[in-house]
Parts: C-alpha cells; structure tokens; sequence
C-alpha cells in the first residue's frame, strides 16, 4: 500500500510537471499624454493610461517577423475627464524587425493608433511573457483615419510625438484545470504515503 501511494504520488508530480500551461492573461499598459477630443468633450495636454487585455492564446505570428494579439477589453482613463471603454475592437502588435510595439484597430483599416517607446528588448519579444515598463517617446497617429468609438463617443488623438510616455505588458499563466486534479492527486497520495509511514 505504501510503495502503490509513493508511485501515484511521484507519478502525478512527474506528469504535472510535463502538463501544458493554461493560455495566459496579456495586460497592456500605456502611458503618455495627448490633446484631442472624446464625444463632444475637448481636452488639452492630458495624462492618460490605456489598460488593454487580451489572451496569449489568441497570439498569432505575422510572416515578417512580428505577432498579434487581439483584445478582449480594453479602457482609457483622461485625466480629468473620466474613464471610457472601447467599443471599436483593437488589436496589440509587435514588429520584431523595426522593433517597434502599439496598438491598431482591429477591424477594417485597421489603421495604427500608436507606437509605444521603443527598445532593443522588442526584437525578441514574443507577447508571450512580460515586458516593461518601457519608457520614451511614443507616437499618436491617424486616429482620424477610422472611427474609434468608446462608451463616451469617438475618441479623437491629435497626431503627436509624447516623451514621458511609458508601457509595459504583463503575462499572468494559470495551470489547466487537468494539472490541478493531478496536484491534488498526487498531493493525497503523497499525504498518505507519509500518514502510513508514522
């Protein structure tokens, strides 16, 4: 009894540690400061942070050298002015070539909407594991090439180069529900084998 609860124990373990991770959660981070217009509402030289989250597993590669990963939900905060959802459905991207990571819409034009800071970091990053935070200079652009509406109306960046700007993305993994039953398996069994011993 003792040597069939060290085998399932040992057996478990091994098999947890060989077990595929559960796609991760992918949290984007840009901070900067811009001008332009959300619904009827002007602002000026405003800080703001865009929060966006997608899912590693939903990652694809580009034949360039690059990869996307679209998002889930996503939000901006105005100084001043208040906290919005987007509506319009982005996408995450990073060009390993050019070294150069931001965020586009994700549906037709699917025009770029901003570059972030760039690094040499980039060139290797697979959107895969965190990254950051990252700061410089970041690019505001073409965000009236296509409508990108939020829950407060279109959002409308000025074009516009902002040092002081920072991003960073952090990846959270959990294990498949199947490594969990095999942690607890083995766990019993190793509990057991131990009880039995004394």
């Amino acid at each position: 009894m003792l040597r069939c609860c060290a085998m399932t124990a040992v057996a478990s373990l091994a098999l947890l540690a060989t077990a595929r991770v559960q796609a991760g959660t992918i949290t984007f981070t840009y901070r900067a400061t811009g001008s332009g217009s959300i619904g009827a509402t002007a602002f000026s030289d405003k800080q703001f942070t865009m929060t966006a989250v997608g899912s590693t597993d939903e990652r694809f590669a580009w034949p360039s050298g690059g990869y996307t990963t679209p998002i889930e939900t996503a939000s901006i905060s105005i100084d001043g002015v208040g906290t919005y959802s987007f509506s319009t459905a982005l996408a995450a991207f990073v060009n390993n070539t050019s070294k150069t990571c931001g965020f586009r819409a994700a549906v037709w034009p699917n025009v770029d909407l901003c570059y972030m800071p760039s690094t040499s970091a980039l060139s290797t990053w697979d959107m895969l594991a965190s990254i950051g935070p990252i700061a410089g200079t970041s690019t505001l652009l073409q965000w009236t090439d296509q409508t990108i509406s939020t829950t407060g109306g279109q959002l409308i960046f000025k074009t516009a180069s902002p040092a002081g700007s920072s991003f960073q993305a952090a990846v959270t993994v959990a294990p498949e529900p199947s490594s969990l039953v095999l942690l607890s398996v083995g766990s019993v069994a190793f509990l057991a084998y131990t009880r039995r011993r004394r």
